[in-house]
């Protein structure tokens, strides 16, 4: 899972892994000082268009930790 700060900026990093080692998805956590968190689980390749429009994205308050299920 990737983690990053924005006050809507949209200032996005990409992980620089090997094909092989490439998860099929992936979680970013968007942290802001004035909205709540947001999560969105999208494919490792999806573009910025991609992770908006097809994948999902819950704010805090609508996912709970693994730990919080078993």
């Amino acid at each position: 899972m990737s983690e990053h700060t924005t006050d809507g900026e949209g200032d996005r990093t990409a992980n620089a892994a090997d094909a092989a080692d490439r998860p099929l998805l992936v979680a970013e956590l968007v942290l802001s000082r004035h909205r709540p968190t947001e999560c969105t689980i999208y494919p490792f390749d999806a573009d910025d268009l991609e992770r908006t429009t097809a994948w999902i994205t819950a704010e805090e308050g609508s996912f709970v930790s693994t730990e919080e299920m078993e």
